[in-house]
């Protein structure tokens, strides 16, 4: 028998498949964008030659990619062979468990470490700029590397363990948010209990020492720099042990765990364990179940396809309650200074975000399942024009997202309110200006997010849509406005006017986020509901073009 078989196997899909290679050209020239729009400002500021700013303004976004690269490439990897039914043959040969994770991690990770070893050329070239050692690249890529492989491992594990993509990628989020965030929130909980009550000086001292919190790979990344890491190397090797061994033991368990749950279906997870309990205790009455889902289906039944699970609209709501415990913990405890208006336009942009990201996850989802599963014919079948198909759509991500929206929007209103009277020198609100431009986006993006989703699950066949999705609207607006910022900082860096440069680039980002919103907002609504029937009747994801990039696969 060969050795690894399942792994040569995934190897070979993966290198056929044109995310892998374009997922690589796109993580590259965001880089190279990145890195030569820093260094023409450096040198239109006339800036020291020092190449640590640089490294760290390339290994962030890097860091950032190798976090969340479980979830882009790994948390679909099993799950999606459970719904289709095709992993139980695997499990008809003499192929065991490790095979088959080992395999899956070969061919998930083939595309993640093009995308990591496209940036690292970029992130050597602040060896020219003096600063930076090759010891200090040598370490960062290693916490990158190391990171990535363990992301990897623990969308992995969260696919074996779940069958629907949501929970999947939901599970494998807040297993890298342990890994990153675990250790040292643990410590910082302990101190609080230490210094609340009271503790011997022996217990004092092995918290000082603990390596604890040292138990994140972000320590890592914050000590690869020569000067941190002279003082603490123990440190260093300390994270990088704890997230090699969390990324080792989450491939174990789904290597453990795989031949024991292949075979579930999600059917099954809706009436017992963590999720049947909430259902008994959401839906006491035995038939109040069964009304909820009757209400839905009495307003639209394409409605009803999306948003028939309960459960649903409230994690938002979770989510932001979750933030608010958080920020007050800090505040009050641990005297984070979380009213500062900085602090809170930081908060407040993050939570943006994380809204964003959502419903481009959540828009070209029932229309991907519906391809998926056969029941986009059915819908054809029906009297149903394709305007009420997405009204029925956009009800449902009204359901889910709009109350929690317009709390978001009226807290950023508060705040937008404090931010006007703070200003300085008796200038314009610029704080204030930028607030209420980012809640006007907001809404915009989300609207875009909303319709271009829609076409994305209409006209992708796989779940890298999402990726597209996000590419389209939300980052290729931020790659061309720095490209038109890097053109008016060097044109104004020679005739001064600095009052005047700042206003162009805060109007030429909203001008261009705005038209990016209108033009795939319009052009995926003009095609959905003109030609909504031939789309459905191609074949997922047959799209020609020059620019098949930025369309969804």
């Amino acid at each position: 028998m060969t050795f690894l078989p399942v792994v040569a196997r995934e190897l070979r899909v993966a290198s056929r498949r044109s995310w892998t290679y374009w997922g690589r050209a796109a993580s590259g020239g965001i880089a190279f964008l990145l890195c030569s729009w820093l260094a023409l400002i450096e040198n239109a500021i006339r800036a020291g030659a020092n190449g640590l700013p640089l490294f760290f303004a390339i290994a962030v976004p890097a860091f950032g990619f190798s976090f969340l690269s479980g979830l882009l490439y790994a948390a679909d990897s099993v799950s999606g062979e459970k719904r289709d039914g095709t992993l139980g043959l695997l499990f008809l040969t003499d192929l065991r468990g490790h095979d088959v994770t080992l395999g899956k991690l070969a061919g998930t990770s083939l595309g993640a470490i093009y995308g990591l070893v496209a940036m690292l050329p970029f992130l050597a070239v602040t060896l020219l700029l003096g600063g930076i050692t090759g010891s200090d690249y040598a370490r960062m890529s290693l916490v990158l590397l190391v990171t990535l492989l363990t992301s990897l491992a623990t969308g992995l594990l969260a696919s074996v363990v779940t069958v629907d993509v949501r929970r999947s990628v939901l599970l494998a989020f807040l297993l890298m948010v342990l890994v990153v965030f675990g250790g040292p929130v643990a410590t910082m909980l302990i101190g609080w209990v230490l210094s609340h009550r009271g503790t011997t000086a022996l217990m004092a001292s092995w918290y000082e020492q603990s390596w604890l919190k040292d138990f994140s790979p972000a320590v890592g990344f914050s000590l690869s720099s020569g000067r941190e890491y002279k003082t603490g190397s123990t440190r260093y090797w300390t994270s990088m042990g704890f997230t090699a061994g969390a990324g080792l033991l989450s491939l174990l368990l789904a290597s453990w765990r795989l031949p024991r749950t292949w075979q579930k279906s999600d059917d099954s997870s809706s009436t017992t364990g963590v999720a049947g309990w909430l259902r008994r205790a959401r839906f006491r009455d035995p038939d109040a179940f069964h009304r909820f889902r009757r209400s839905i289906l009495d307003a639209n039944p394409v409605t009803w396809l999306s948003a028939r699970h309960w459960i649903r609209p409230w994690l938002p709501w979770i989510f932001l309650l979750a933030v608010a415990i958080i920020a007050a913990w800090v505040e009050v405890f641990q005297d984070g200074g979380w009213w500062d208006i900085e602090v809170c336009f930081a908060l407040s942009a993050a939570i943006h975000i994380a809204f964003k990201l959502w419903v481009a996850n959540e828009a070209p989802r029932q229309l991907l399942d519906d391809r998926r599963t056969g029941a986009m014919e059915l819908l054809l079948s029906t009297p149903l024009v394709p305007a009420e198909i997405m009204e029925g759509l956009w009800r449902a991500l009204r359901r889910q997202f709009l109350g929690p929206v317009v709390l978001v929007l009226a807290v950023d209103f508060l705040c937008l309110i404090s931010s006007s009277t703070t200003h300085r020198d008796g200038g314009p609100p610029v704080l204030a200006i930028l607030w209420s431009l980012r809640m006007f986006l907001l809404v915009a993006d989300l609207w875009a997010l909303g319709w271009a989703g829609f076409g994305a699950g209409m006209e992708g066949g796989s779940r890298t849509v999402t990726a597209a999705l996000v590419f389209r609207v939300l980052v290729l607006p931020w790659i061309l406005w720095i490209l038109l910022a890097t053109i008016l900082g060097l044109s104004f860096s020679q005739t001064g006017g600095d009052d005047s440069l700042m206003w162009m680039m805060i109007l030429s980002w909203f001008i261009i986020g705005l038209g990016n919103d209108f033009f795939w907002a319009i052009r995926s609504r003009t095609s959905l509901l003109s030609r909504f029937r031939e789309i459905a009747t191609q074949r997922p994801g047959d799209t020609r073009g020059w620019f098949r990039a930025l369309r969804a696969r």
